[in-house]
């Protein structure tokens, strides 16, 4: 697997970064009781999160933010997809 990073979005951005995790012979099955809490625990500490914080307080919501708007598109506009899992999440909440 080869990846590459635009030319552009490099002269931008020169720390931009990027990651890829692949999986092989992934096998769905019940979820065991230790991740089941742990998920529980994370959407408890992200309710409270969401419920005292604004959307832009988290640090990866505002570095996306600014890439976005480094790259010349309307963050507000094209919310990166993280920012709108947490819209989601928050909309759910109150």
């Amino acid at each position: 697997m080869e990846i590459t990073v635009s030319a552009n979005l490099s002269s931008k951005i020169p720390e931009f970064k990027v990651g890829i995790i692949t999986y092989e012979n992934i096998e769905v099955g019940p979820s065991p009781q230790m991740v089941k809490g742990r998920l529980q625990l994370f959407q408890e500490a992200l309710f409270f999160d969401l419920e005292e914080k604004e959307l832009t307080d988290f640090s990866g919501i505002k570095v996306w933010r600014e890439i976005f708007k480094a790259t010349g598109t309307n963050p507000s506009r094209y919310r990166p997809s993280v920012e709108a899992l947490y819209r989601r999440i928050k909309n759910r909440i109150t």
